[in-house]
């Protein structure tokens, strides 16, 4: 009987045992995705702030985005992106008497606030010159997806500034 008892011992051990290292692996992995996520976004915004900063340094001595458009003759452009940056972008092009924005995208463009026209992926979009993406750290992806649905003639921000400060 001893020997049943302390077996029924041992195997709720073992269950309370398990149990207890199960939880200590999910805590871990949730653990280590909030990490990642953390060092995603920093490195996110580390590259936003490098943008805003060489921005910066443009608006500073003079220079605006509408130099590029003008320099390659597109006139007519979409701008992806309604966070801080593409609000931004949309400001200042708005002051432009020769290039105009014909729409902004955003993939949850009716959850966002701006002016003009707003469109998402589902909406058919109008002819452009080009559309320039903002959101520099999903770039690759953003064009991806903006190509499958025309071919589309797609540029970054980072790459329109680091153009302007190469030239001036």
């Amino acid at each position: 009987m001893r020997l049943e008892s302390w077996l029924k011992k041992g195997a709720a051990v073992s269950c309370i045992l398990i149990a207890w290292m199960g939880s200590i692996y999910g805590i871990f992995k949730v653990f280590l995705r909030l990490t990642e996520h953390a060092k995603r976004r920093e490195k996110r915004f580390r590259l936003y702030y490098l943008l805003e900063n060489e921005w910066l340094k443009l608006h500073n001595n003079g220079y605006k985005l509408e130099e590029y458009f003008i320099r390659h003759q597109f006139y007519k452009i979409a701008v992806y992106g309604m966070d801080n940056i593409g609000n931004r972008v949309q400001e200042e092009l708005n002051q432009s008497e020769k290039v105009e924005i014909a729409y902004m995208i955003d993939e949850e463009a009716y959850h966002k606030y701006g002016t003009g026209i707003i469109v998402d992926f589902e909406d058919n979009w109008e002819d452009v010159d080009i559309i320039l993406v903002t959101d520099e750290f999903y770039y690759p992806e953003i064009k991806a997806k903006i190509q499958e649905k025309g071919g589309w003639n797609v540029i970054s921000l980072k790459d329109v500034i680091l153009e302007i400060l190469q030239y001036k």
